[in-house]
Parts: C-alpha cells; structure tokens; sequence
C-alpha cells in the first residue's frame, strides 16, 4: 500500500502514499453513488410499463444476480469509515515527515492569506 522500499522512513512513505489514497478515495466514493445511480436507473426501466414484459422478464434475472453480488449499504458505510480511519492513521504518520509538514503549513499560511478556510 505505501510502497515496496521499507528502507524509507514511515513518515516519508506515509506523506508520498497521501496523494494517491485520497484520490483512491474519492474513487471509491463517486463509485458507490455510481453504482446506486444505475442501480436505480434499471430498476425505473424494469418497472415502467413502457418496457416489454419479455424484454424487462429477461433483464431481471440478469439484473437480480448481479443484485445479489451488490454491495449492500451497510457494507459501503462500513468501508467509508475504514477508509476514513486508515487515511487518518496515515496523516499522523506523514505529519511526521519534515518536508510534509512544511507544505502543509505553506499552504495554511497561502490560505489564511487569500482569505480562505
């Protein structure tokens, strides 16, 4: 996960590792309401009576075993809070890091001055 060189110091595999798993992240997240999204978008089609009844029966099967396979939300929400522990474990230890904490007080510093939070 944070690389393969364990000769670099935690701190230093922590702080480069943080850019990659925050957009990992975000993946993640615009995937799960991806999927729901479609997920939705079939179900409207499978219900609408416009839909040919052979056509929606043959589609539903299809559908209902990739339902089985979804991911339910309990186990989303669950792996949002993992990925949110891990990613916070993984701050601390860049914080660590000299040169990862000197950024981040650089860009605090260029924030209060552009009047941003």
């Amino acid at each position: 996960m944070l690389g393969d060189d364990a000769s670099v110091p935690m701190p230093r595999r922590a702080a480069a590792a943080m850019p990659r798993l925050r957009r990992e992240h975000a993946r993640f997240r615009e995937a799960a309401v991806e999927l729901d999204g479609a997920r939705d978008a079939v179900l409207r089609r499978l219900e609408d009576p416009k839909t040919p009844a052979d056509v929606a029966e043959a589609a539903r099967g299809r559908f209902d075993a990739l339902e089985i396979r979804r991911p339910t939300s309990e186990w989303i929400a669950q792996r949002e809070v993992e990925w949110d522990r891990s990613l916070e474990r993984l701050e601390r230890w860049a914080q660590r890091d000299p040169e990862h904490a000197a950024a981040i007080a650089e860009r605090r510093a260029a924030r209060q001055l552009s009047g941003r939070r």
